[in-house]
C-alpha cells in the first residue's frame, strides 16, 4: 500500500536530511582527528606524486658532447595520429626545425616507439599549462632540455 499522506512525506524528507547531515558530520570530525585522510594538496608548495607508468611530455634524448640523436628521418612525423610533430633537415642529420604542438599531443608515445635511433623518450613532466596557444608550440632547443618547460615570465604570471 502507497502512503499519500503528506506526514508521512514530510517526515521521510526530514529523516534523509538529518541522516545525511550526521553522514557529513562524523566525515569532519574524522578528518579534524586525522583518523581520515584529506586527498586534497596545497598545489603551489606541494606536487601530486603521479605515477611512473604516466607519460609526460616528449624530449629529444642528446649524445654526450650535448648533440640531439635525431637524424630527420621523419617516422615520427609519420605516425604521430594528431600531426603536432613538425622536422624538417636533411636526412642523416639533426634537424633545423623540430616543433611540438603539446596543445595537440595525446602523450600516446608512437613517436618514441617508432623511432630507430631512441632520440625521443616521454618524460615525467606533466605541468603544461600555458596561458597562450603559441607557449605550448616548443621548438628544438626546449624539447633538447630535459622535458622541462621553461618558467614563464612575468607578462605571463599575470592576466
Amino acid at each position: 500500500m502507497i502512503l499519500k499522506n503528506e506526514y508521512y512525506k514530510a517526515k521521510s524528507l526530514t529523516l534523509g536530511v538529518l541522516k545525511t547531515f550526521l553522514s557529513m558530520s562524523f566525515d569532519v570530525v574524522k578528518r579534524i582527528y586525522g583518523i581520515k585522510k584529506v586527498m586534497t594538496i596545497d598545489y603551489p608548495t606541494e606536487t601530486y606524486q603521479y605515477s611512473p607508468r604516466l607519460l609526460g611530455l616528449p624530449q629529444l634524448v642528446l649524445d654526450s658532447k650535448g648533440k640531439s640523436l635525431c637524424t630527420s628521418c621523419m617516422k615520427c612525423v609519420e605516425i604521430c595520429p594528431t600531426n603536432c610533430l613538425e622536422v624538417k633537415g636533411v636526412e642523416g642529420k639533426e634537424p633545423e626545425i623540430f616543433n611540438l604542438d603539446v596543445g595537440k599531443c595525446i602523450f600516446c608515445s608512437y613517436c618514441e616507439d617508432v623511432c630507430p635511433d631512441d632520440a625521443i623518450k616521454m618524460s615525467q613532466e606533466h605541468i603544461l599549462a600555458s596561458h597562450n596557444e603559441e607557449n605550448l608550440v616548443l621548438n628544438f632547443n626546449e624539447l633538447k632540455s630535459q622535458g622541462k618547460r621553461p618558467e614563464p615570465t612575468s607578462s605571463e604570471q599575470t592576466r
